[in-house]
């Protein structure tokens, strides 16, 4: 099982805390608490094996980011986004296909930075491709 401190690694106390206020106004406190008790419940291989999956989709995606967004290859790959994000929110295998709330990350993707670095690195055009594609999975697929 993972702490507090292992799931906002990578993050400033301020900056944990913000994110943790964000995502309940954005969210919801049942929310917010459903993904911190699936994430706390994970050993700490499997959570940094999910991070881990999520810079690898992010680095594909990067590589895609020239391609049109409704291409199958850039679709597949926000699927993988799709169901990793699923996986932080302790979701995976809900009925409920989530897609106001996908469909909020990907607007968040275009007003925060934090949440689309690439090795650490902005990269200009990058949250508006990945938010567009987010955009188009969920019309298109959930």
């Amino acid at each position: 099982m993972i702490s507090d401190k292992e799931l906002y690694d990578g993050f400033s106390p301020e900056d944990a805390q913000k994110i943790r206020i964000e995502a309940e106004e954005a969210y919801g406190k049942k929310a917010m608490k459903t993904s911190e008790k699936y994430l706390k419940r994970l050993t700490e291989t499997e959570f940094e094996q999910l991070k881990l999956d999520q810079k690898t989709i992010f680095k594909n995606l990067l590589g895609l980011s020239k391609d049109d967004i409704q291409s199958e290859i850039v679709q597949l790959e926000i699927a993988k986004h799709y169901h990793n994000i699923r996986r932080f929110w302790g979701t995976v295998g809900n009925t409920n296909k989530q897609k106001n709330e996908y469909r909020g990350v990907a607007k968040l993707y275009l007003y925060d930075d934090r949440f689309t670095l690439v090795d650490g690195k902005n990269h200009t055009n990058f949250p508006i491709f990945i938010s567009d594609a987010m955009e188009h999975f969920a019309k298109t697929q959930l």
